[in-house]
């Protein structure tokens, strides 16, 4: 990813097509919030917001780990982000979550042949994260500066192998195939519907017409840790 990254900033100078507008280095600054709780912002922001984190985030980054044999605690780690979450909503931090992204490059197969030692990636990814916030805006100005659409083709290529095997487990059996593509479809149709995004009504059309369909009890299988892998 990153070798693709610099190839497409260098092909982006080559082409005369990257923003090379001034950029401005400086250190981020905190300020306190006093929270305030609005009934409003609680259902048009926070709700949606946290279905949007957990289907989006905290859900795949689960479906990632377990599709490359790895287990995580899923109460542990949904309470310790969420009280994280609490604390540090204050200073205007509101998404810690398992980012999906991420754990797809840390556990690929490519970044180390032995399965046990592929969290020294994680690690290295984390201390890249710490200082990169640092000079966050500075990271932001950059990637405004890339041609449009490149960030979006970078994280989709950064996510191809985990959405091929979702997109392989979801079809892989009859019952799953017609709601799996239905929700695909009215994702990717970007519709807006009392303030509620595409991929929150994919999920929930998807799931009622599988229990429509089925007449099965929905269940969610997340992969909850009972022994430790190697």
């Amino acid at each position: 990813m990153l070798l693709t990254l610099l190839v497409s900033v260098g092909i982006a100078l080559y082409f005369n097509t990257l923003n090379t507008a001034p950029m401005h280095l400086a250190m981020p600054r905190f300020y306190w919030l006093t929270p305030s709780f609005d009934i409003e912002s609680i259902i048009n922001i926070a709700i949606p917001l946290y279905l949007i984190t957990m289907l989006s985030q905290n859900m795949a980054g689960f479906a990632v780990i377990q599709n490359f044999q790895f287990s995580a605690p899923v109460r542990p780690v949904l309470l310790g982000t969420g009280l994280i979450n609490m604390i540090a909503a204050s200073c205007g931090i509101f998404t810690l979550n398992l980012a999906a992204i991420t754990a797809a490059i840390c556990m690929n197969d490519d970044i180390d042949g032995k399965h046990s030692d592929r969290y020294k990636a994680a690690i290295c990814a984390g201390g890249v994260y710490m200082l990169v916030g640092v000079w966050a805006s500075v990271v932001v100005a950059v990637f405004l500066s890339l041609p449009e659409g490149l960030a979006d083709i970078l994280a989709g290529l950064a996510l191809l192998t985990t959405l091929i095997s979702c997109f392989y487990n979801a079809i892989n059996k009859d019952e799953y195939r017609e709601p799996a593509m239905l929700t695909l479809l009215i994702t990717l149709s970007g519709m807006h519907l009392f303030g509620i995004s595409a991929a929150i009504w994919g999920v929930f059309v998807g799931l009622g017409y599988f229990k429509f369909m089925s007449g099965n009890t929905i269940r969610f299988n997340l992969p909850i840790a009972r022994k430790r892998n190697s």
